[in-house]
């Protein structure tokens, strides 16, 4: 695990906190260490959250690992994107990942990111 990115299991959440520049290969490794963690927790529940992080190229690293969700295997798991208000890109995150049938939603408040994940949790 980077400096970058830190993952935590907190009541059933995978927390996957990304700090900084974030570029296509970082990206690939923040989602394959969320699945492992995830299926080491036996839980469905991802929580990204993107406050700190910065990517000038993200609609490029987005429409990628949208792309490749189903071989990487992030389509089983129910993810919500934190973010800071006003920031771009968590409407276009949400938007690409709902095209590819991956379940996911962005928002701005921690406490209703965790409350919708749990809302249909198994």
């Amino acid at each position: 695990m980077d400096r970058q990115t830190q993952v935590s299991v907190e009541d059933g959440v995978v927390r996957v906190t990304v700090r900084g520049e974030v570029k296509l290969a970082a990206g690939g490794a923040a989602i394959a260490q969320a699945s492992r963690v995830a299926h080491d927790a036996g839980s469905n529940l991802l929580l990204f959250d993107i406050t700190q992080a910065q990517s000038r190229e993200y609609h490029a690293v987005a429409m990628h690992h949208a792309r490749d969700a189903h071989r990487t295997g992030i389509v089983k798991f129910r993810i919500a994107i934190l973010g800071r208000a006003g920031d771009a890109k968590l409407s276009f995150l949400e938007n690409v990942a709902r095209n590819r049938g991956i379940r996911a939603r962005s928002f701005t408040a921690e406490r209703e990111a965790v409350r919708w994940l749990k809302a249909s949790s198994p």
